[in-house]
């Protein structure tokens, strides 16, 4: 299976510790000194692993865009 993948468009910082992702994906309000390692990445780069519980937000909010298969030369 392929991963989706994203445009950041803007300055991105996420969790990457699987653990939190979890917590996170639960419900749980994880305080920032609780989260653990987590990735910044700045606008024009290709990320897929966004974590899944924030993507429908980040899409809303226009952090992120979809990139679709054409655009990466697939």
């Amino acid at each position: 299976m392929v991963k989706k993948q994203y445009r950041v468009l803007g300055t991105l910082t996420y969790p990457t510790d699987p653990k939190v992702i979890k917590r996170i994906q639960a419900g749980e309000v994880v305080p920032m000194e609780e989260r653990g390692p987590v990735k910044t990445v700045g606008p024009g780069k290709i990320e897929d692993d966004i974590p899944a519980v924030s993507v429908p937000w980040l899409l809303e909010q226009g952090y992120i865009e979809v990139v679709v298969e054409e655009e990466l030369g697939s």
